[in-house]
């Protein structure tokens, strides 16, 4: 939209041009009549004197050929009574046939008067411009009749046109002037008018009423157009009311979803703890249980029971992971990570059941891979899912996990890593259908197989999340399968360097749990690793041990009775405690990572755990 000063700039500029043409149009006009018309005075003068000059030359003639003087200057006087003839003169001389007769009658003896051969008279005075007019006696010219004529009655009578013009000019320059300044008046200053309504109406708050351009003196075509400016305002207020009401609508529903995902996130944080906590107690209690003296049907049972707990486990995890996924995406970790040392560790997890099974678990890696940084968390996810999907359909034969650099640039490593098996094999028009959350193929299968079908669904999701892609290869049932995760991994600065791990602990630690069975379970744990323990059943008493002695580590329950474990670690960070705090939880991590983060942990570890686990988390952190 044009500025309100563009449009006085284009209204003034209009006014000075239009004045400018007007008096070039006037001078030229005027310029163009004074010499039309001294040109048709002139020939109507040069008419008039041409006839006045043959008429006189008419009644001369006779005269001159009497030679009546008298008679010549009276009608040579008559010419003067014109304003613009100031003298006349006529010069005659005698024909040449009286000079003949003239001759003959001297011959015949007469006695003739000679008489001058020509002779001149003249009125008046001969100045100013001198017209001649010849006096012919047949073919033979006699003389000449001769006029002074004056240019100034003319030259007054141009002079005064000239000036009649230029004022009408000057007369039509002002009316254009003024029409000008009244079309502005009237039809250009409503409109700018309206231009910088509508300037002011841009800087008003969103939320109120657009003001009607008010009525004003102006013509019928421009109050058309301010009328039909006043109904778009109008329609333009109503649609924003009900815009307005809209959006209120949508943040209430905006509040509505926000409470309940809330509520949701709460209900899994719940539900992972208060599951989690008994899973927790069952699976210390049959570690501790299978370090004293058992029979071979007893070690059998505990077996069987620690498979049937981790199998509650799994389902449980995946069942959480798939909620957080429907609630929103994941934040991803940035931490450095050893690729190498990562599949290794995810392969020797299922050793025992690969053993179990009789099947031969092959580790294919390149020469030599880099320190990466990324979410090894999530990595590891998703090739433990992958596994625990081979080893689930596969009864003989083996399965290999295999790590393969496809391309690299100098920040990012393009790798590939697959896992193959030789199970039961998936015919080529279900391969998508398997990565359908709670799909399961078991009428492709011929014996049923434990599950809810979310494991792949969840690793292709976090694939996705990771910058990746997951994607299944089969020709078919009975020729196995093979799971490509195709993923970016971000090199590690050069200085990133991996750390060992102590071999044996050494410390005082205080657990804070208030479930008698998990204490037992983490003060045995513990104590077969190195540390020495002392527990608190409460946060209260937790916040107490802490500052009255000094310990190496502290392990922290998130929810204990009195004060949790995100208040104690709080408090204990605002006193300027600078030891080091590990997060014990039932919860899922991410639910409470950025919480347990601003409250001042150093890290987590998550319930269940075993004993294994607990060692390497606790040496890589305190490493």
């Amino acid at each position: 939209m044009m500025s309100p000063l563009k449009y006085v700039f284009n209204v003034r500029f209009v006014l000075l041009t239009a004045v400018i043409l007007s008096l070039l149009i006037t001078c030229g006009a005027t310029f163009w009549a004074a010499h039309t018309l001294k040109k048709e005075l002139l020939r109507e003068r040069e008419e008039n004197l041409n006839v006045l000059l043959a008429h006189t030359a008419e009644v001369l003639k006779p005269l001159l050929k009497f030679k009546i003087k008298k008679e010549i200057q009276r009608v040579l006087g008559e010419l003067l009574r014109f304003d613009f003839v100031n003298g006349a003169r006529v010069h005659w001389q005698e024909p040449s046939i009286y000079k003949e007769l003239r001759q003959l009658d001297v011959l015949l003896g007469k006695d003739i008067k000679e008489a001058p051969p020509e002779f001149e008279i003249s009125v008046g005075q001969l100045k100013g411009k001198i017209i001649s007019y010849p006096l012919k006696e047949g073919d033979e010219t006699i003389g000449f009749l001769e006029i002074a004529i004056d240019d100034s009655p003319y030259q007054k009578i141009i002079q005064k046109t000239v000036f009649n013009f230029v004022l009408t000019g000057l007369m039509l320059s002002l009316t254009l002037v003024g029409l000008i300044y009244f079309y502005h008046h009237l039809v250009t200053r409503p409109i700018v008018s309206l231009a910088n309504h509508i300037e002011r109406l841009k800087g008003e708050k969103r939320e109120d009423q657009l003001e009607p351009f008010p009525a004003i003196q102006a013509p019928a075509e421009i109050k058309q157009l301010i009328e039909a400016f006043n109904r778009l305002i109008v329609r333009i207020n109503q649609y924003q009311e009900r815009l307005e009401s809209t959006l209120e609508q949508w943040r209430l529903e905006a509040r509505r979803a926000e409470s309940a995902s809330r509520a949701k996130t709460e209900f899994l944080a719940n539900v992972s703890h208060e599951i989690r906590t008994p899973i927790t107690s069952a699976l210390g209690m049959v570690e501790l249980l299978k370090e004293g003296p058992l029979t071979e049907e007893q070690r059998q049972q505990l077996k069987n029971l620690t498979i049937a707990l981790k199998n509650l486990n799994e389902l449980f995890n995946q069942t959480l992971d798939f909620a957080r996924f429907e609630v929103g995406a994941p934040e991803i970790k940035e931490e450095t990570f050893d690729l190498k040392g990562l599949v290794e560790e995810c392969l020797a997890l299922f050793k025992p059941t690969l053993s179990r099974k009789g099947l031969e678990g092959r580790l294919i890696l390149p020469d030599r891979l880099p320190l990466f940084v990324g979410d090894p968390g999530k990595l590891k996810q998703i090739i433990i899912n992958l596994l625990s999907n081979a080893v689930k359909f596969t009864q003989e034969g083996e399965i290999s996990l295999e790590v393969k650099v496809l391309r690299q640039t100098p920040d990012f490593y393009w790798t590939r890593i697959s896992v193959r098996d030789t199970g039961e094999g998936i015919q080529p028009d279900q391969l998508e259908n398997i990565f359908v959350p709670f799909e399961r193929l078991e009428e492709t299968f011929e014996r049923p197989y434990a599950g809810v079908g979310l494991g792949l669904a969840i690793a292709q999701r976090l694939a996705k999340i990771l910058g990746g892609k997951l994607w299944a290869e089969s020709q078919g049932k009975g020729h196995g399968a093979a799971f490509h995760l195709e993923i970016p991994l971000k090199l590690a600065s050069p200085k990133a360097s991996k750390e060992l791990p102590p071999k044996k602990f050494t410390g005082r630690v205080l657990l804070a749990e208030d479930n008698p069975v998990n204490q037992l379970y983490f003060r045995k744990v513990l104590e077969k690793l190195g540390f020495e323990v002392e527990v608190a059943s409460d946060g209260f008493e937790a916040f107490r041990l802490a500052r009255e002695k000094e310990f190496d580590l502290l392990l922290l329950d998130i929810r204990m009775p009195g004060l949790d474990g995100l208040e104690v670690t709080r408090r204990l960070r605002q006193e300027g405690y600078r030891g080091v705090i590990f997060a014990l939880t039932a919860h899922a991590v991410s639910d409470i990572e950025k919480e347990a983060q601003q409250a001042g942990f150093d890290g987590f570890l998550a319930k269940p755990i075993t004993r294994k686990e607990l060692a390497q988390k606790l040496a890589h952190w305190l490493s």
